[in-house]
């Protein structure tokens, strides 16, 4: 497929062709600086492709047969942006941390504190990022707190992820400090937090600062038993909710002078076993403030134990999908 002599290429895409596996002969692409192998079925990337030293992006997005990247891939000195959306890896190799231009890595998996693999202090050196998972394996909260996120200015979307496999945490108390230190810079848009083991989740989810909220998704939060009131974010467009097993309430939202949920148009609440209703201030209620004012889509599903009448006589007009 490749020259077996060395090639001045620079950009190479493969991406969405039927290739499975790449041929040792591209290490003769000496010069490349870009390689796109996402949407293939490839399953394995062989060290050849470690050689590639000029290389400066590589997009594997969906690559979801690839489980492993090669050991050696801290010998790829020069590169910046690695994409391993929907790549099913247990772990990132160690090298991957030594990369002193790489400023993009889409998800962070985080390695057991007692094997190799890449670790919570290596984050802090990625200038972006999308996605932190394997997040069980963080020791306390000062680990949590090396990759300081909270500095990082141009983090627009990110997802805490912790894979837990039917665990429960040891202590709650230890998840939701954990989780405090997570806090990113208020300049996030898209929030998404999956599998998250805490009994509640912390203060900064659903304060007033994060202003540039636009998106959030609370995914199988199981042990949850209240969620954060989340009325006040003024840019909040696309809430999504599924999966939390305890919530019994949703609320109390914090009363303001202003609407509630004032340009939410999205909501969608799934397997809500235990929801019963959601709760809003006496105070907003008595002042007649308007509650989801610009709401368009109503999706619920599988939320048995709702009172939907009572729930729903607030927000009548919208357009509702069952």
């Amino acid at each position: 497929m490749f020259l077996a002599a060395e090639s001045c290429l620079r950009v190479l895409s493969l991406n969405n062709s039927s290739i499975k596996e790449l041929p040792d002969s591209i290490s003769n692409l000496k010069h490349l600086r870009y390689l796109d192998l996402s949407y293939t079925e490839i399953d394995e990337l062989s060290d050849s492709i470690c050689t590639l030293y000029d290389l400066q992006t590589l997009l594997l997005l969906d690559c979801y047969k690839l489980s492993q990247l090669p050991k050696k891939m801290g010998s790829l000195i020069n590169l910046r942006y690695l994409e391993i959306d929907g790549v099913p890896l247990k772990e990132i190799p160690e090298e991957i941390s030594n990369m002193k231009h790489l400023h993009f890595l889409s998800n962070v998996v985080l390695s057991d504190r007692n094997s190799g693999g890449f670790k919570m202090k290596s984050a802090a050196m990625l200038a972006n990022l999308r996605c932190i998972s394997g997040l069980e394996n963080i020791k306390d909260a000062t680990e949590a707190s090396e990759a300081n996120l909270i500095d990082k200015k141009g983090v627009s979307k990110l997802t805490l992820s912790w894979n837990v496999n039917g665990y429960v945490a040891d202590s709650s108390q230890k998840e939701n400090d954990i989780l405090d230190a997570l806090r990113p810079h208020t300049n996030l848009e898209h929030l998404g937090i999956e599998n998250y083991r805490g009994t509640k989740f912390s203060d900064w989810i659903g304060n007033s600062s994060f202003s540039n909220l636009v998106s959030i998704m609370l995914l199988n939060c199981k042990s949850c038993y209240i969620l954060p009131p989340l009325g006040q974010l003024t840019f909040l467009k696309d809430l999504k909710i599924i999966g939390c097993d305890s919530v019994v309430s949703i609320g109390d939202e914090n009363h303001h002078n202003g609407p509630l949920f004032s340009c939410l148009e999205s909501l969608e609440i799934y397997d809500m076993l235990e929801w019963k209703d959601w709760s809003f201030s006496s105070e907003a209620m008595q002042q007649g403030l308007q509650i989801f004012p610009l709401l368009k889509i109503l999706r619920l599903e599988n939320c048995e134990k709702l009172n939907w009448l009572t729930w729903l006589s607030s927000i009548l007009g919208i357009s509702v999908y069952l």
